[in-house]
């Protein structure tokens, strides 16, 4: 909470869910990102972040003439949307050496916390940063793992797309020809979190692209029907 207390930041905290799990906090960034560039507060926008989700806020953000600029801690690869990177203006990535000339982490058993040259809100950013290069590496070197069965992706999505009325259908068809073939947000929110729920764990780039794809393709053959 130090970072709450610094100066010319603002922290946007979600909410705990039974797991303990930070949630919400997409929707705060998509909407800060929106209404500053519909305000016209920002021309560029440096987005650290690698969720799927907020990628509806970078294509607003952009149509209001901001570019987005999508900051990864390597390896970005597994930690990052593809759909995402491809949507974001430029795609960089900071590796440990670059991070290091920034910011350092305090030790917690520090006698004196006044003899330190780091802020609080530096020491804070630090610890955040670690954090995130460890979930990197160890979410790289899970990746080969993750891979979801597609007969129970396959279930889940017939049991999604069987709940849809024949509008809704012909709604989410119109929508894919109007939006570059990408399935309507409500919908692809529900797809991947029942997606979820069913492997039990996120779903890896390759699953999401297999069940968007498969989704896509059943909403045409449907709509056509």
């Amino acid at each position: 909470m130090r970072l709450a207390h610094a100066n010319d930041i603002r922290v946007r905290l979600g909410f705990l869910n039974a797991s303990g799990e930070q949630k919400g906090v997409d929707s705060l960034i998509v909407t800060d990102i929106v209404e500053l560039a519909r305000n016209r507060a920002v021309a560029d926008v440096v987005l650290m972040s690698g969720d799927e989700d907020v990628r509806i806020g970078v294509q607003l953000a952009q149509s209001f003439g901001v570019r987005v600029h999508l900051l990864g801690i390597k390896p970005c690869a597994g930690t990052q949307s593809t759909q995402l990177r491809q949507e974001a203006d430029t795609c960089s990535e900071w590796d440990v050496s670059i991070v290091s000339k920034i910011i350092s982490l305090r030790p917690t058993h520090a006698a004196n916390p006044t003899a330190t040259t780091r802020s609080d809100a530096a020491s804070a950013v630090a610890t955040i940063a670690q954090v995130a290069l460890n979930k990197a590496t160890a979410n790289a070197s899970l990746r080969s793992n993750e891979a979801a069965d597609p007969a129970t992706l396959n279930d889940v999505i017939e049991q999604l797309l069987g709940e849809l009325t024949p509008a809704e259908v012909k709604g989410a068809a119109n929508y894919m020809l109007a939006n570059r073939n990408n399935v309507p947000h409500e919908l692809d929110g529900k797809l991947l979190a029942r997606c979820r729920t069913a492997i039990g764990k996120n779903l890896d780039d390759a699953s999401r692209r297999y069940v968007r794809s498969r989704v896509r393709q059943r909403i045409r053959d449907a709509a056509a029907a």
